[in-house]
């Protein structure tokens, strides 16, 4: 049995019995040479959190568009020279022709969803102003108080953990695991981790950008059937070639454009997670908030302490 981290005793660390692995799934804080980490929101002990992975080389298409670039830009001073040099300096200059996307269409009745009555996508630079300040979680989850996890602080992490875990396909009920959005077309995301007193709670909060809200709301209407395929289920989020941490997925539901689920550990004395998954403008709003007997009414609250920050930004 491992020894507990300090504010996060009095759970149990009971030995589960192994199933065979249903796929690939990456999760948790733990750094990706210590398989056997449990997730944050698990009530065993953690390893030091993860670290953000190094920026991606550029392939061959990145190359290759840069290349094409520099030659349109070679080409395109060539002729603005032979312009300027030619024999045909009497010539009118013709007028500058206006494209239809440079056109001010603002009064154009005919243009249907009038940008000026769009509201504007919340932009990378204000995610992290989205996650929840202490009080605000504190209230939230329902505890005396709040602060940041013991491991890291109240640090905000600007890349999203990629390990390989057992069950992939519930890999969207982890909040902020890059398994879930890749290919979704993300733009950014910001993670933190906190931990509440009286009652003991667990908080991880994530806020993920897209590029509009349209692509925002495809990514919470493309995970609804992925959890309710798990409800009913007990999912191992252990690491894959580690320890398995057995949840129960129970009571799966969409209300309000809130997709949420109740995660309850195999082995972990009463320890309950209430997971949230929500769009709002170009956001997605990914969490979970864990603890002992953790009322359902914490994720719409929380869905919407974020949706007012939100709807500030881009009023």
């Amino acid at each position: 049995m491992n020894a507990p981290i300090p504010g996060f005793a009095g759970h149990s660390d009971e030995k589960t019995v192994r199933i065979a692995p249903r796929g690939a799934h990456g999760h948790g804080p733990g750094p990706a040479p210590q398989p056997v980490a449990a997730p944050y929101w698990s009530a065993r002990p953690q390893v030091p959190p993860w670290q953000p992975p190094p920026p991606r080389p550029a392939g061959r298409r990145t190359l290759w568009i840069a290349l094409s670039a520099s030659v349109a830009l070679g080409a395109a001073l060539i002729g603005t020279v032979v312009a300027v040099t030619g024999n045909d300096s009497d010539a009118p200059t013709p007028a500058p022709s206006v494209t239809p996307a440079a056109a001010d269409t603002a009064d154009d009745p005919s243009i249907p969803g009038d940008e000026a009555d769009e509201i504007a996508p919340v932009p990378v630079a204000a995610l992290s102003g989205l996650l929840l300040n202490l009080p605000e979680a504190a209230a939230v989850a329902g505890s005396a108080t709040m602060a940041g996890s013991p491991l890291s602080g109240e640090r905000i992490y600007e890349a999203m953990a990629d390990e390989p875990y057992v069950d992939g396909d519930c890999a969207s009920l982890s909040p902020g695991q890059l398994l879930a959005y890749r290919g979704s077309g993300f733009t950014a995301s910001r993670q933190q981790f906190l931990a509440g007193e009286t009652p003991q709670r667990k908080v991880v909060q994530t806020v993920v950008a897209f590029s509009d809200a349209a692509a925002a709301q495809n990514y919470v209407a493309a995970a609804a059937p992925k959890w309710r395929a798990c409800e009913n289920r007990t999912v191992n989020l252990g690491v894959v070639g580690g320890d398995p941490i057995f949840w129960a997925v129970a009571g799966v539901g969409e209300s309000g454009g809130i997709l949420a689920a109740t995660k309850i550990e195999e082995g972990g004395g009463g320890w309950v997670c209430q997971d949230g998954l929500a769009a709002r403008n170009n956001v997605v709003i990914d969490f979970a908030i864990c603890g002992e007997n953790v009322p359902e009414s914490v994720v719409p609250a929380y869905v919407d302490k974020v949706a007012d920050k939100i709807e500030g930004i881009g009023g």
